[in-house]
């Protein structure tokens, strides 16, 4: 079973990373969906626009650009880059589906998230 508030402390994390540096959403827009696997596998939107960003907890089956089914251990060393999204995928601790090019620029986002996150934390 997930820990819920494990599993919300990390997009807690990233909406205080772009709440901070608002121009990410703008670099990087997309919406990507993250599953949170085990125990009722809820699921959280991130919305990244021109000039707005959200971070809402949605039903697993909203549309999205861009999946990634993870837990949230694994979810929580891709925000804090103590893992890195391609080796989770090779590994297998992550699955991801939709638009490759989204993809890719969801993982240079996390990069960003763990960046800003670490500087503003330590």
């Amino acid at each position: 079973m997930t820990n819920p508030a494990q599993a919300a402390d990390v997009f807690d994390s990233w909406r205080r990373v772009l709440e901070v540096r608002p121009e990410l959403a703008a670099q990087y827009p997309g919406t990507y969906k993250f599953i949170v696997e085990g125990g009722d596998n809820e699921a959280w939107l991130l919305d990244c626009a021109e000039s707005r960003w959200d971070i809402l907890q949605v039903s697993p089956d909203s549309e999205a650009q861009f999946t990634v089914s993870a837990s949230p251990r694994v979810l929580r060393d891709l925000s804090s880059g103590a893992a890195f999204p391609a080796q989770c995928l090779v590994e297998g601790s992550i699955s991801a589906s939709g638009d490759v090019e989204v993809g890719m620029q969801l993982g240079m986002l996390l990069k960003e998230f763990s960046q800003t996150g670490h500087r503003m934390y330590h």
